[in-house]
């Protein structure tokens, strides 16, 4: 029963690991692009308070993304411990 159990929480587990890998493409993807305007940007106009705004605006949209996904692991990683806490 316990071995039923198991194996019942590793595939929503190892799914929602999956499906964690999706904002981090995401947002590894729209960081570089935007990133590449920002310098592209940079180059056409030398104004540092413009860029450096749109710098933290990368970033902050970034760490978003990889905050999403790092929800996704910690409920995968519950899934885990919840029944095999080792």
């Amino acid at each position: 029963m316990i071995d039923t159990i198991k194996q019942a929480t590793l595939c929503p587990a190892t799914g929602t690991e999956a499906i964690a890998g999706v904002p981090i493409a995401v947002a590894v993807i729209e960081a570089a692009i935007r990133a590449a305007a920002v310098v592209l940007r940079y180059f056409k106009t030398i104004n540092p308070s413009h860029s450096h705004a749109a710098k933290e605006e990368v970033r902050l949209r970034l760490g978003r993304w990889l905050a999403l996904a790092l929800e996704f692991e910690l409920g995968a990683d519950s899934l885990r411990a919840a029944f095999a806490p080792t």
